[in-house]
């Protein structure tokens, strides 16, 4: 079937209901959890920074996953009244006709959201995981991490995504070509992906991503390796009076640094792809090479649902009592 939007990628669509209609749910089940958590009064500093970091985190990803919510819903919608108004793409006849979609106030809103969930996972899991380095490695330190200044650090990423985001929504608006039914286009990224301002932009994202998660990564790495010596040093008696309060912080870090993880696995097909671009590969302009980057820029999304959904099993009843995590 010739969808409107998505045209013949069937891989798409799939992504972009699946991973939206979950991804919604989770992420709200993970807010509104967090938060409930977050008001008990019994529960320690460190305890409310965590609830904090990972409910700000799921309102990132819900970003997401309400993009592609939007990008499947248009695409069936379209679909099914504007069938043979979308269908210019195949015959090529698309020059005298304007594109409802582009023009419609919520391709921005969802171009808007899409860049801020790029953005804001990246700066978050960052944050996360220097808590979680401050709090096991210097448990005693007199500079430890206060949830005053968490607030004040999530705040500032949250401005720097919103100024990201809207930026590109501000360059779509003035750089909009009514007629253009390219596939790249329908998802309401950018409105030239060949101009100067995607590169630009493009490249400062990537690197600013790569480094994001790069350096969370060294930081868990760094944070596993001094557990592993800590618990060497341990006699016996201290293993019995420190390893539960050790055992929960260990936890906590590996069920962080399963998130970052998958958060940086799931960007390797669309940087590889973006590197391709840049290099002016001529696969990239072939009909499979289309489906194939659109594939790799909305499993950037995923994430929007694989992270919550990953989240609550880690933290399910089951596994908090389990040995293996200790």
């Amino acid at each position: 079937m010739w969808h409107a939007l998505l045209h013949e990628n069937i891989v798409a669509v799939g992504i972009t209901w699946a991973f939206g209609i979950i991804g919604v749910i989770a992420n709200i089940y993970v807010i509104f959890n967090n938060a409930r958590n977050f008001k008990k009064k019994h529960r320690r500093k460190t305890s409310k920074i965590h609830c904090f970091l990972i409910a700000n985190l799921a309102a990132a990803d819900l970003c997401g996953a309400t993009y592609l919510t939007i990008i499947s819903s248009a695409d069936l919608y379209y679909t099914n009244n504007y069938y043979n108004l979308f269908s210019c793409k195949i015959n090529n006849s698309c020059n005298n006709v304007t594109n409802v979609w582009l023009v419609n106030p919520v391709c921005y809103f969802s171009r808007f959201i899409s860049n801020l969930s790029v953005y804001m996972p990246a700066m978050l899991t960052l944050i996360i995981a220097v808590d979680r380095f401050v709090s096991i490695t210097a448990p005693n330190s007199t500079h430890r991490i206060t949830l005053p200044n968490i607030k004040i650090a999530v705040g500032i990423c949250w401005l720097l995504g919103i100024t990201m985001g809207g930026l590109v929504m501000m360059q779509a608006i003035i750089q909009l070509d009514p007629s253009d039914f390219g596939d790249f286009r329908n998802l309401c990224a950018f409105s030239d992906v060949s101009g100067l301002f995607f590169r630009i932009y493009g490249s400062i994202s990537i690197i600013f991503i790569v480094m994001s998660y790069s350096f969370t990564l060294i930081l868990y790495i760094w944070i596993f390796n001094h557990l592993r010596h800590f618990k060497r040093k341990l006699t016996c008696i201290s293993q019995i009076i420190i390893g539960s309060k050790a055992g929960m912080e260990k936890k906590v870090g590996i069920i962080t640094a399963i998130l970052a993880l998958s958060n940086t696995i799931i960007w390797i097909p669309c940087l590889t792809l973006f590197l391709m671009e840049m290099a002016n590969k001529a696969l990239l302009n072939t009909k499979i090479g289309e489906q194939v980057t659109i594939v790799a820029f909305l499993l950037i999304f995923a994430n929007a649902s694989a992270n919550p959904i990953s989240y609550n099993f880690l933290t399910s009843k089951n596994l908090k009592h389990s040995k293996g995590w200790i």
